[in-house]
């Protein structure tokens, strides 16, 4: 009995995590590409000075949901839902992280820096 009451936490954790996704929620594959290309835009606007970003980031921002089709509610709410799935929400940053790594093998080669003199 002792043994049922251990695994019925970590049944429950289980579950909770598959839970259905609730309508109104962008799907995971849409999800991660949405998060790519807002930190690929947080990283762009932080080599700006601060005037600056403060009047790019909306209209970076408001493209990258049109480009996807979406808009700032929808994200908002997926990411709290996923932000609620902490597992599948590390499996998708792991993913990301992935495609980043092979972006920067392709565009590295491209990049020519000269010797410093």
């Amino acid at each position: 009995m002792k043994q049922l009451l251990k695994l019925v936490p970590l049944l429950i954790f289980i579950f909770s995590c598959s839970s259905p996704r609730p309508e109104g929620v962008l799907n995971e594959q849409e999800m991660k590409s949405v998060l790519k290309d807002m930190h690929l835009a947080n990283a762009y606007l932080n080599t700006l000075p601060i005037d600056s970003m403060g009047k790019v980031a909306p209209i970076y921002f408001k493209q990258i949901f049109k480009n996807h089709q979406t808009d700032y509610r929808t994200f908002e709410k997926s990411l709290r839902y996923y932000s609620e799935q902490p597992i599948l929400l590390d499996s998708m940053y792991s993913q990301i992280a992935a495609e980043y790594r092979a972006l920067e093998k392709q565009v590295k080669p491209t990049l020519k820096t000269k010797p410093v003199e």
